[in-house]
């Protein structure tokens, strides 16, 4: 069972205090604000995306939706890279850019 940080867990307001260094320290920081901000950690800590840590800490609790890259790319954390969605939306953001591959004979082919 995945350990999820929640709300109610006696650990969660001790890690959050620490949130912020503990976010500094794993992220290759650009020379712009525009690039991407690329993620030095693992993709997931304590049940957590760093995208989603990034959204918490730069816009508020997402709650129910997910924190979706308009970039594409999944170790991006850049608040304006990320944005809202539903997982009907998300999938439907992969369609639209080209990134949703269906099955063909030797493997998978990029669907037109």
């Amino acid at each position: 069972m995945k350990y999820r940080l929640a709300v109610r867990d006696p650990h969660y307001w001790r890690f959050r205090e620490h949130l912020p260094d503990w976010f500094r320290d794993r992220v290759a920081w650009p020379a712009s604000q525009q690039e991407c901000w690329l993620w030095k950690g693992p993709l997931s800590c304590r049940g957590k995306h760093p995208a989603r840590v990034s959204w918490t800490l730069h816009c508020g609790d997402p709650g129910s939706k997910m924190v979706c890259h308009e970039c594409d790319n999944t170790r991006c954390v850049n608040p304006n890279h990320l944005w809202l969605g539903t997982a009907r939306a998300n999938v439907r953001d992969a369609v639209l850019k080209g990134r949703v591959y269906r099955g063909g004979k030797g493997g998978y082919t990029p669907r037109r």
